[in-house]
């Protein structure tokens, strides 16, 4: 008797996840490429590439209120070591947020493709690392008086240890975990201790590869065990078909849940978190008073491609819905989902989303009217939110231009252009739909190099940086992209839509080379982790402040980079530039780089340039002025102190700078090498005097700002006896 040995079945998930595995081996190791590494790198590697997976589902923060914290305050800090006999082991980590959650962040990466399944005792160690980490550094902080890294953490625990209520020690890993059957909540004493774990199967859920709307079935008969009663508001003869129904909040909170974001790709706005005003309101109902959520809020507006209509006890009911869209909703839908997930899991309990009802308009569209419906539901259902009418259409049309702009504009003298990328993940799929082959799959990434992508963060990233606002580009990617919408929307000083053209876009990409130059420099110069972020842009902003008049950005889109001699000129500036930005930042340094005073004393920097100048720069070089005086400060030029003018006024910060000959300001320099208080860049600046004093002061003449330095480092030498005063 012949044995057939069957053939084994994979399901579609499972397919899809190993598919979506090797994605992310390839985003890691493209990660890998400009930043190397082995071990706990790639870990923070592959952390890295699933953030905004984790972000759009809530898995970056929980947190909701005043004080709360996101993704914009995630510190990504590497750290393994053997402390006090035991393996300890993070990533990055979240501070403690309004609702006493302080977050931590681990990994487990695996770049071997047959590796596909995460044994339990391996995840079970990773997680224990964190949780050890926390113990140490919550009971015995000294023991991490050594390491540097970790120090700012550990001081931010000891300092605010009376307020942390849970830790949450979120994993992820590129591997399927091999059980379901782990611990998901203990306690550390009166901590309670939150494990928030995803596997490749739930990035793959959260991420947006392969999808489509029609993958959105919502089956009341499971999910109510009944029908949803409706009522047709279209007559026979209409084209389409709309129907009124209310939907309860635990079925609201289901369908976030297990859907999240897609439900709202024709969406103009997905679900912006629990920061803003509304949403903070739209929670507080939804916990405090459920009952009146109907009469409060305008209800949700939806599509669907397939909706099964039948009688349920003799009412017109809707038993299925395939094609989910909500069109005007994602705040009213997210809100509702934070009401109950924004919570302690101890306190979950209390809020009743059964007593709250959201009223819903559904209404049927067939493949035929999905392009020039849709979007019209979507446009006119927007226009009674509470956003202006101009930000909406401005950033909307912005986008949308930009992205045809760069699907017609091909780089000069090669074949290749850049891709901007509107919607999240347009990248990706695009690569999906004309890569069915390998090679044609080569061909797409040849045509549009994965580099030459732009998303809409990376534009306001660029754009603030080289319009001059580094410190609202240090708030992060979110807080950043805001500000760049309400600038760029500024009926008064904007971008008006006519300026967005072929030239407009060709600037923004010569903009986005620029960054990546100064980005370059950064990273040559050792400046990593999130300060390094905030250089990037502080570097940036520099080059437009001193030379953003010269360069020809025109240049630079012919080149597709930039010269040697501009590389060299970054390379100079960087480390001048971070030793401007800590000029007064105290203690609290990256806080420090998000005022706009610091951006001031970045301005005030004089780097020497480079002779010649860099080619980019065909544009004679305007006169350089002061910054404007404030009120009632001193004139900017006195006349030269002499002898014979009288005793000299040591208050006066101008008088004092240029009343030093340049072997007083070589004496200066050195003392303030070695004195308490004074930084290199103050000892650099010091010799920037002395070569001043020498080509003489009248064609030299310091701004008020500089000679407020200057006169800094000057009386100091003189009340140390180092210098006579003049």
């Amino acid at each position: 008797m012949t044995v057939h040995t069957p053939v084994p079945v994979v399901s579609i998930e499972d397919e899809k996840s190993a598919e979506f595995a090797d994605v992310l081996r390839e985003q890691v190791g493209e990660k890998g490429e400009s930043e190397p590494g082995d071990g706990i790198i790639l870990d923070a590697h592959l952390l890295a590439v699933s953030m905004d997976y984790l972000e759009d589902q809530g898995g970056v923060s929980t947190d909701v209120g005043e004080g709360a914290v996101g993704t914009d305050d995630f510190v990504h800090t590497p750290f393994k070591a053997k402390i006090k006999n035991t393996n300890v082991l993070i990533l990055g980590y979240l501070p403690i947020g309004s609702d006493g959650q302080l977050t931590l962040f681990t990994a487990r990466y695996s770049d071997d493709p047959a590796e596909r399944t995460l044994s339990v005792g391996e995840f079970r160690s990773r997680i224990e690392q964190a949780r050890r980490f926390f113990i140490l550094a919550y009971n015995e902080p000294d023991l991490f008086a050594d390491h540097a890294q970790v120090r700012p953490l550990v001081d931010h625990i000891t300092d605010q240890g009376d307020r942390i209520s849970e830790l949450r020690i979120v994993f992820v890993t590129n591997l399927k975990l091999g059980t379901s059957k782990y611990d998901r909540e203990v306690s550390l004493g009166d901590i309670d201790v939150v494990y928030d774990v995803y596997d490749v199967e739930r990035l793959h859920k959260l991420s947006d590869d392969t999808f489509s709307a029609s993958d959105i079935v919502v089956d009341f008969n499971e999910v109510l065990k009944r029908p949803v009663p409706c009522l047709e508001a279209t007559g026979r003869d209409q084209p389409y078909k709309s129907y009124m129904l209310i939907l309860d909040g635990t079925t609201i909170h289901w369908l976030f849940k297990r859907y999240g974001p897609r439900l709202y790709d024709t969406n103009l706005r997905s679900y912006l978190d629990n920061k803003t005003k509304v949403n903070k309101d739209i929670i507080k109902t939804a916990r405090e008073q459920p009952d009146r959520f109907l009469a409060y809020n305008n209800g949700l507006t939806a599509t669907a491609q397939e909706i099964d209509v039948s009688t349920y006890h003799g009412q017109p009911s809707i038993s299925r819905i395939v094609g989910l869209q909500i069109v005007n909703g994602a705040q009213t839908t997210g809100s509702i989902f934070k009401a109950i997930e924004g919570l302690p899991k101890s306190k979950r309990g209390e809020v009743d989303l059964s007593q709250l009802s959201v009223s819903v308009k559904l209404t049927k569209v067939t493949g035929d009217d999905l392009k020039e419906f849709v979007p019209r539901i979507t446009r006119y259902a927007n226009t009674q939110n509470p956003i202006q009418a101009a930000d909406l259409e401005a950033n909307e049309e912005l986008h949308r231009r930009l992205e045809q702009l760069a699907n017609e504009s091909w780089t000069p003298g090669t074949s290749t252009r850049w891709f901007y990328e509107r919607t999240r993940g347009s990248y990706q799929a695009a690569m999906n739909r004309e890569g069915t082959t390998p090679k044609r799959k080569a061909d797409f990434k040849a045509q549009i190099p994965k580099e030459q992508r732009l998303g809409k963060t990376d534009l306001a990233r660029f754009w603030m940086a080289w319009n001059r606002h580094p410190h609202l580009v240090s708030k992060g990617a979110q807080k950043n992209f805001d500000a760049f919408k309400k600038i760029v929307s500024d009926p008064s000083g904007g971008i008006p839509m006519e300026k967005v053209d072929e030239k407009f876009f060709r600037d923004v990409v010569s903009m986005a080379i620029l960054f990546q130059a100064a980005s370059a420099a950064v990273t040559s110069a050792g400046i990593g982790g999130g300060i390094g972020s905030m250089v990037k842009a502080y570097v940036t902003s520099y080059l437009a402040h001193r030379l953003g008049e010269r360069i020809n950005l025109d240049v630079v889109w012919q080149n597709q980079d930039v010269s040697d001699a501009m590389k060299a000129l970054l390379d100079k500036w960087t480390p001048l530039v971070l030793e401007r930005m800590k000029l007064n930042a105290g203690d609290h340094t990256t806080e420090w780089f998000k005022k706009e005073n610091c951006w001031l004393d970045v301005q005030g920097l004089e780097a020497a340039l480079l002779t010649p100048l860099p080619p980019e720069c065909g544009v004679p070089e305007a006169p350089r002025t002061s910054p404007p005086a404030a009120a009632g400060s001193k004139p900017a030029e006195k006349p030269l102190v002499t002898s014979n003018a009288g005793p000299l006024d040591l208050e006066d910060d101008i008088a004092v700078t240029k009343a030093l000959s340049s072997e007083d300001w070589y004496k200066a320099s050195k003392w303030a090498g070695d004195a308490e208080g004074f930084s290199t860049w103050e000892q650099t600046f010091a010799l920037d005097m002395a070569k001043y004093a020498i080509t003489g002061w009248p064609k030299h003449l310091p701004s008020v700002k500089q000679a407020k330095a200057a006169a800094r480092i000057a009386r100091g030498a003189i009340r140390a006896g180092v210098l006579t005063a003049p």
